[in-house]
């Protein structure tokens, strides 16, 4: 009996002890999230589309465009309080990317609408971060409208050089087929002056035939023989 007591003693003292460390655990972990700022959880979005490799090579010496690639790449997982800060540099690298084009093809209305989007869309996130009564809903829903309009303006930077790239080919194609034909017209016209033209000479006998034509000619225009004719 004493030992069936003990037992159950034991067992409840290792109960306890397990419940409290539970309870201390718990405890730890909600002290911790509490002492992170609610402004610096992070909100996680999309990746924007990105330049395929011939665009990227193409504005590999555009500094406006890469300053402001690695910028955006901020945005993807950002806290409230670094969305708001990194908002006036945003404005600025989007008025200078407008403003400093360096590619000629890239010199379109179509390109450029899309950089007043992406301008505009990052005043309004600059007005935002002087509000204060701005819910982390409304914050998110202006980051998502920032990273679509970027991932537009990547697809037609995309696109207007994709075509370029075609037509030069197209251009480089037609070149290379003229050249071949006019090769082959070349070489026909050679082969033809080598070979030796066919011989349509006159027959033997119509050569006779044609003699005796002209001494009868000859002999009619003599005044002897008109005469006898005459009478």
């Amino acid at each position: 009996m004493k030992l069936f007591l003990k037992f159950v003693i034991v067992l409840l003292v290792f109960n306890f002890i397990s419940c409290t460390k539970h309870e201390v655990s718990k405890q730890v972990k909600d002290v911790m999230q509490d002492s992170i700022p609610k402004n610096n959880k992070k909100m996680v979005n999309s990746i924007a589309e990105v330049l395929l490799p011939k665009a990227k090579k193409t504005v590999s010496k555009w500094n406006d465009y890469k300053e402001l690639d690695v910028l955006m790449t901020r945005y993807y997982a950002v806290s409230k309080n670094d969305a708001y800060n990194n908002a006036e540099e945003l404005v600025a690298l989007t008025s200078h990317l407008k403003d400093s084009i360096v590619i000629k093809k890239l010199e379109t209305p179509a390109m450029k609408i899309r950089f007043n989007v992406l301008h505009n869309e990052a005043l309004r996130l600059q007005d935002m971060a002087s509000l204060s009564d701005i819910s982390k809903e409304a914050l998110n829903a202006q980051l998502k409208r920032i990273i679509a309009a970027y991932g537009v303006m990547n697809a037609k930077i995309n696109d207007l050089i994709s075509v370029d790239d075609l037509e030069q080919k197209m251009k480089d194609f037609d070149s290379a087929l003229l050249n071949a034909n006019f090769a082959e017209i070349e070489k026909q016209s050679k082969q033809q002056k080598t070979q030796k033209q066919p011989s349509y000479g006159i027959s033997k006998k119509t050569k006779k035939i044609n003699k005796k034509k002209k001494i009868r000619q000859q002999r009619f225009q003599k005044p002897g023989i008109k005469q006898e004719i005459k009478k």
